[in-house]
């Protein structure tokens, strides 16, 4: 009896652990397409202030403060996943929370400004080589991303 009370204490202790994991995690606040002409450019923004960018192609529209469920000052990282091959002029300008960028190596251009007035704005994860990242056509402007902490794979 005290084993089977046990078991079904540890049992209902797993299950609270497990629910307060699920609660833990960050949910989509906000989502939207940010390509055209054959992009299938999407992107997301979770509780936690991530804003992540997936499909294929460039991404070819800002993403607008009012399409935000958040302020963009809010926004703490951004993921530019694999298959996205450009981010155009002003993509991320003014979003002055942001910290922190991780970038797929399918990146080839980055458009003048898109990371203008990113003041705080310290590391960068590149998923490629230094070389590889020395290739990227990165427009003027770009300092907050250039002078990061480049951080290579």
């Amino acid at each position: 009896m005290k084993l089977r009370r046990g078991f079904i204490l540890l049992l209902a202790l797993c299950l609270m652990c497990g629910v307060m994991a699920l609660s833990a995690s960050a949910k989509t606040v906000a989502s939207g397409d940010c390509g055209d002409n054959g992009s299938t450019a999407k992107w997301t923004l979770d509780s936690d202030g991530v804003l992540t960018i997936s499909g294929n192609g460039k991404l070819t529209k800002r993403i607008q403060d009012k399409e935000l469920a958040i302020p963009d000052e809010n926004i703490k990282k951004l993921v530019v996943e694999e298959g996205i091959t450009a981010l155009p002029a002003s993509a991320f300008e003014s979003m002055k929370g942001l910290k922190t960028v991780v970038l797929a190596d399918s990146i080839t251009t980055i458009g003048a400004n898109a990371f203008g007035s990113c003041y705080k704005l310290a590391t960068v994860y590149y998923d490629g080589t230094a070389a590889e990242w020395a290739a990227i056509v990165i427009g003027e402007n770009n300092e907050k991303l250039t002078g990061a902490q480049i951080i290579f794979n």
